[in-house]
């Protein structure tokens, strides 16, 4: 792969870094689940609502990330594919993953 390819690639994975991290946030600005409520729920008496909350927060936050991974090989396989196209036209070898 190019410098420019690498470099393209190295934007596209701290691009989506940062859109999933922004996910994150706006999706717990928009169900008002932040971390500090899940904080004030402990100190309720209620310790049943707060162990909910938690839950609720974890499920949440792994589904984002699974979903983010999701769009990141999404993004970044054509890339490697491109690459993998590269090498074996350069030097005239024959890579694994064939059709």
């Amino acid at each position: 792969m190019t410098p420019k390819q690498i470099n393209i690639l190295w934007q596209t994975l701290i691009v989506t870094v940062v859109l999933s991290l922004a996910g994150v946030v706006f999706w717990q600005f928009v169900t008002n689940q932040f971390p500090f409520s899940s904080l004030l729920a402990l100190r309720a008496e209620d310790t049943k609502l707060a162990a909910l909350l938690l839950r609720s927060q974890g499920r949440i936050l792994y589904i984002l990330f699974l979903f983010s991974w999701l769009v990141e090989i999404m993004i970044v396989f054509p890339f490697l594919y491109a690459g993998k196209r590269f090498l074996e036209k350069k030097y005239n070898i024959t890579l694994p993953l064939q059709k």
